[in-house]
């Protein structure tokens, strides 16, 4: 059994030359609208990065399973040392997402393209430009700044808070909090894809009064915050957030 140990010095050497990537795509809902890293932006960006230390990405097979009463494509990948001949075989999965106008099978094509996007941002670490993947900074201090204390609002604070009473990212409250839609959780659209973008689009305090008035009907059905965060917000932004 290899140790895969020149696969892996090149994987780090390609990684440690990411830049953040900026955002090259947009989605318009409802009159708003926010700005992301697309599938083939992160392709074009990264495929050069893993070639120049000799790694060859590739997708070997696509499946459509069902998990959980979902439609979810499952790509075969694989990472060749063109050198050393080692390699990485990984499974990577993505719900599909279908409606919204589109059919099975256009929703299993963006499955797929999606997938090998995140695929490599997720074998090289690469984040967005501007995001904060790490919930507490360090100051010239060295004291550790949290979220709440970085807000700009009493009610940024309080969507943090309620964010974080739920057990999600304050992104994902922003757009659980500015749905558009009515019925059932496949008939609601997300409307932006940052907390940032949401206080764009959206007053503050409405943000607060709608997960405050969410929290409370959930409380009625005996589901605690958290609970009513792991159901339903966090599994609808999934479908919601374009890779």
């Amino acid at each position: 059994m290899t140790s895969n140990s020149n696969l892996w010095r090149a994987l780090a050497d390609a990684s440690s030359g990411i830049a953040p990537l900026a955002e090259d795509g947009r989605a318009e809902y409802g009159g708003g609208g926010y700005n992301y890293i697309s599938a083939p932006g992160a392709v074009r960006a990264l495929k050069p990065a893993l070639l120049s230390v000799g790694l060859l990405p590739t997708v070997t097979g696509c499946q459509i399973v069902e998990v959980a009463g979902k439609q979810v494509a499952e790509l075969q990948c694989r990472l060749v040392h063109l050198e050393s001949g080692e390699e990485l075989r990984d499974v990577f999965s993505l719900p599909t997402a279908p409606g919204r106008g589109r059919d099975e099978g256009k929703a299993a094509q963006a499955a797929i393209t999606s997938g090998l996007g995140r695929w490599l941002r997720c074998l090289l670490l690469a984040v967005q430009a501007g995001e904060d993947e790490i919930d507490t900074t360090a100051t010239t201090s060295g004291k550790r700044v949290e979220p709440l204390e970085r807000a700009r609002s009493a009610e940024e604070r309080q969507v943090l808070a309620l964010a974080r009473a739920m057990g999600v990212e304050p992104d994902e409250a922003a757009m659980w909090a500015t749905r558009v839609g009515e019925g059932d959780l496949e008939n609601l659209t997300a409307i932006v894809g940052t907390l940032e973008g949401a206080l764009k689009e959206v007053a503050p305090e409405d943000i607060v009064k709608t997960l405050a008035g969410d929290l409370e009907k959930a409380k009625a059905r005996g589901m605690t915050p958290k609970q009513f965060g792991d159901r339903f917000v966090r599994s609808w932004c999934a479908k919601q957030i374009p890779f």
